[in-house]
């Protein structure tokens, strides 16, 4: 008794998911030149002279490697590097310090009020920078015992002028602490209740047991905020300025 071969049977249409992948690619390539191109641009005017730059041509006629030198003498750009590093690492090794606890407190605690500070939190995503800019420069300016003011924050400027005045306000951000509180969330409550008969305090369950394993949101919250601190050094510092211009002008006294 011989057995028939069954014919194969296709189950899908490769040629339409051929093309459908052929236009996918097309269209992430295109796109991936067009957000390539004002880099490239960049980076060959930095090569040109000023009357190039202003015929808008794509190739510079010489390489100018001087350009680089002039443009270290006019600033010193590598004071500029290292205040932004230096602020970008102390503000997110803060955040991390700060959400985290605050995350892990609120998700794994018995905390009374817990719920009704999780809104808190979440109240606070919806509060743009502006409103708090005075309120904030003017906490800023009455840190005890720092900046010549005493013991109840009079008499001088506090953090202003300083790196504790652009590192720590930015840096309790409230939208990463209700991240890290729901990534904790997610971790089972029975390997803390093990590290416990363990004989492991809260802190080494936080720390040993629990964060190692948020690992995705610790990585977030740095990229974010290293972004954000990197490209919000300056913005903070001018509008630290004008919040001292609006400060000092609302103080002045008023004529007649």
């Amino acid at each position: 008794m011989t057995s028939a071969t069954l014919p194969a049977v296709r189950t899908g249409k490769p040629s339409s998911i051929r093309v459908g992948r052929i236009l996918l690619y097309v269209v992430l390539t295109v796109g991936a030149i067009l957000m390539i191109t004002p880099f490239v641009w960049m980076l060959l005017s930095a090569f040109k002279s000023d009357l190039e730059i202003a015929k808008f041509g794509w190739l510079p006629g010489e390489l100018r490697w001087h350009n680089f030198v002039e443009a270290m003498r006019t600033a010193p750009f590598l004071r500029y590097f290292r205040n932004s590093l230096f602020i970008a690492v102390g503000e997110t090794a803060f955040t991390l310090a700060v959400c985290t606890t605050a995350g892990y407190a609120l998700a794994k605690l018995p905390l009374r009020g817990s719920k009704t500070l999780l809104n808190y939190f979440i109240l606070l995503l919806l509060v743009p920078f502006q409103i708090i800019l005075v309120p904030l420069f003017l906490i800023v300016k009455s840190i005890p015992l720092f900046g010549g003011n005493n013991i109840l924050g009079q008499g001088g400027i506090g953090w202003l002028n300083s790196w504790w005045g652009l590192i720590i306000p930015l840096g309790a951000a409230p939208l990463f602490t209700f991240l890290a509180r729901q990534f904790y969330v997610t971790v089972p409550n029975e390997l803390a209740q093990a590290a416990r008969v363990d004989g492991l305090g809260e802190f080494g369950i936080f720390w040993r047991i629990m964060t190692p394993l948020i690992k995705p949101a610790l990585i977030t919250i740095c990229v974010f905020q290293i972004e954000a601190a990197w490209n919000s050094s300056k913005e903070w510092r001018t509008s630290e300025s004008r919040a001292r211009h609006s400060t000092s002008y609302r103080c002045s006294p008023r004529p007649g």
